[in-house]
């Protein structure tokens, strides 16, 4: 039942999110290097790959989706975003993702996280920075309730837009 929630949850997210003309010039794909911000990681750095689609659809992939010592393995993570334009010339970037947990032998119980970005995005130049935060639940949790998760952590993240070939 909760499967199936999520997966209405984003796709009715994904389906009613018109992306604002002002915003189609941050769509695309960027790779970017992410830092621990939460003192949980100790300085971590790892890198992903977010993708911004038309229609408000985005995929995030990360290093770490193997599984890092003290972590699951995880896999992509699906959602939507929007954006914002700005006094400036960056465009405001809010992301909203979820994501699945696989179960292993030293954590045997499947998560479902909550991944949430604040970022904006230079258009002319691609550059793209911001601020993760991850919440963990147990995979049978409305992630969208007010749960306590658990575990919490976030990072800041900077990149730039891949070119086009």
């Amino acid at each position: 039942m909760i499967k199936q929630y999520l997966m209405s949850a984003v796709l009715g997210v994904c389906s009613a999110n018109v992306v604002a003309e002002d915003c189609l010039s941050v769509l695309g794909t960027y790779l970017t290097t992410k830092t621990d911000t939460s003192g949980i990681d100790k300085g971590m750095v790892g890198r992903t790959i977010l993708s911004l689609a038309p229609g408000g659809f985005a995929t995030m992939t990360d290093s770490a989706q193997g599984g890092i010592q003290g972590y699951q393995a995880f896999g992509m993570m699906q959602g939507s975003w929007n954006c914002s334009t700005g006094q400036d010339e960056r465009t405001a970037v809010a992301v909203t993702l979820l994501d699945f947990s696989y179960p292993s032998e030293a954590n045997p119980n499947a998560k479902v996280a909550l991944v949430s970005i604040a970022g904006s995005v230079d258009a002319e130049t691609g550059d793209i920075r911001g601020k993760t935060g991850v919440r963990l639940y147990p995979i049978d949790i409305d992630p969208f309730s007010n749960t306590k998760p658990d575990l919490e952590v976030g990072y800041t993240f900077e990149g730039r837009r891949l070119p086009n070939p």
